[in-house]
């Protein structure tokens, strides 16, 4: 996992994935009602492409196909959001 912490602001490299079925778009909700993408952390040493083809195979047992980059963002102050477990995964 590539984690940095400093002056008290934590960054987590992760990606996350925008995955689309017909006209529907997969989501996760975890136990505290949070919807979110499927997705998860970068392990050292891994491309973003790699770490998503890794973390959709784990979680939704299939392979995938990545597109194209559709957004960077940097959040800080979302601990309890990140370390929320899903509880269902819905399209």
């Amino acid at each position: 996992m590539i984690r940095v912490e400093q002056q008290g602001a934590v960054f987590t490299y992760r990606v996350g994935a925008v995955a689309f079925r017909d006209d529907r778009v997969l989501l996760c909700r975890s136990d505290d009602e949070y919807w979110y993408a499927p997705g998860g952390r970068v392990e050292m040493g891994e491309t973003s492409a790699t770490a998503l083809r890794r973390e959709l195979r784990e979680e939704l047992d299939t392979a995938v196909t990545i597109d194209r980059l559709l957004l960077v963002a940097v959040f800080s102050g979302l601990r309890r959001w990140m370390n929320s477990t899903p509880s269902r995964w819905s399209y």
